[in-house]
């Protein structure tokens, strides 16, 4: 990519919400291509979705990101509780979390991580 540093951030900004008004339905499958063009960080993802919501030029594309984070903190709230209760948790087991994307599932699932009797019937579980 050949922008000046400065012109970076907005230059992706604009590839990420035309991605977004395109198809925002394919948003989450292709914003990685933008990613690995301009190189950008996961680091400069996050910076960068947090300005556009702070923009709030685009309402869905602003609720998009806060649902996002939502989930994220749901998974992460997971893995915590079963690896406080039963140590590090498997890789199989954050590739399910990592596949869900409703809010309601990751609700019972909290649950279900607080009483399960090992990580093997949590997966079992999901």
């Amino acid at each position: 990519m050949s922008y000046k540093p400065e012109e970076k951030s907005e230059v992706i900004k604009h590839a990420y919400t035309g991605l977004y008004q395109l198809a925002p339905l394919l948003f989450e499958k292709y914003i990685y291509f933008i990613d690995i063009y301009a190189e950008v960080s996961e680091a400069e993802r996050e910076r960068i979705f947090k300005e556009l919501e702070e923009q709030d030029e685009m309402e869905s594309f602003s609720q998009y990101i806060k649902d996002k984070g939502r989930l994220e903190a749901s998974r992460d709230n997971i893995l915590a509780v079963l690896e406080t209760r039963f140590g590090k948790a498997p890789e199989a087991l954050k590739n399910k979390l990592g596949s869900i994307n409703d809010p309601a599932v990751f609700k019972e699932l909290v649950k279900k991580a607080v009483i399960t009797k090992s990580v093997d019937d949590f997966i079992h579980e999901c």
